[in-house]
């Protein structure tokens, strides 16, 4: 079977009783629990906000260093810019 087919009997399960399945959590939640996002069907994100951000706050700490590596370099070649 092909990812997209996969994809089209999985969204079959995505709805319940007007309730929206959060695949990170396992559970179904209200819709307004999810973040709009454009790109979907549904026009919703596939994870509740709370798994959601749970997800963004790791994947912030695990890169921190990283994250401020890329702000260094990038206030050093701002300063050059700027001087000239």
């Amino acid at each position: 079977m092909t990812i997209s087919g996969y994809n089209k009997v999985k969204n079959i399960d995505k709805y319940k009783d007007g309730l929206k399945y959060c695949p990170h959590c396992d559970s179904f939640l209200h819709p307004s629990l999810f973040y709009n996002q454009k790109t979907t069907s549904d026009k919703l994100s596939s994870w509740c906000k709370k798994c959601n951000n749970d997800n963004n706050n790791v994947h912030r700490r695990n890169n921190r260093a990283r994250r401020w590596k890329i702000k260094e370099e990038f206030d050093k070649d701002m300063k050059r810019f700027l001087s000239g």
